[in-house]
């Protein structure tokens, strides 16, 4: 079972700029990285220890990206351009690499299929990622989408998604001392 934690990688991902598609863009650029990361494992004998924590990272961000865009980016968008086969097909893209991310949470990184299932994962992943960048986000941008308060709502719910409640808002107001009831 891959296992991760996802602090240091998202917070690099993570900046204060609430521009959503450079928010978008710039985890991109975090799972290519993570994905050259992997390859260059599989292909100089990395350890099976390596090799799984850098397919977790991978699993692990790409699975928040992929809720964020569902949850968010893509009815964001849907209202902009209305319903598209671009965005339809994103969505196919993100089922398909869904299923091999599940698959990869049962292969163990010394198993035959592990280094396969990655590549393959890569292909859709690095393939959707390209037809966003070329094709969807230049033509959000061209139709005036709002994209600083979708950023912030990315920005937001990637931190919940994350577990670092902590950042993402501000603390509840701590219970009043017993004596202080009456």
């Amino acid at each position: 079972m891959v296992r991760f934690n996802p602090a240091p990688a998202v917070r690099k991902a993570n900046a204060r700029e609430h521009d959503a598609i450079a928010c978008l863009i710039r985890e991109h650029d975090v799972i290519r990285k993570l994905f050259r990361e992997f390859e260059q494992l599989a292909e100089h004998g990395g350890t099976n220890e390596e090799k799984a924590e850098t397919a977790g990272q991978i699993c692990f961000l790409w699975s928040v990206h992929m809720q964020l865009e569902e949850e968010l980016f893509y009815p964001a968008a849907k209202a902009v351009l209305g319903a598209t086969a671009k965005q339809q097909h994103a969505l196919d893209d993100h089922k398909g690499s869904r299923e091999l991310v599940a698959m990869l949470d049962e292969l163990e990184p010394g198993d035959t299929d592990f280094d396969a299932t990655v590549a393959v994962l890569a292909d859709y992943v690095l393939t959707h990622m390209a037809e966003e960048e070329a094709d969807v986000f230049p033509e959000l941008r061209q139709r005036g989408m709002e994209i600083d308060m979708l950023g912030r709502a990315v920005a937001f719910r990637r931190k919940v998604l994350i577990g670092d409640i902590t950042r993402a808002a501000p603390s509840p107001p701590s219970a009043a001392p017993e004596h202080a009831r009456s």
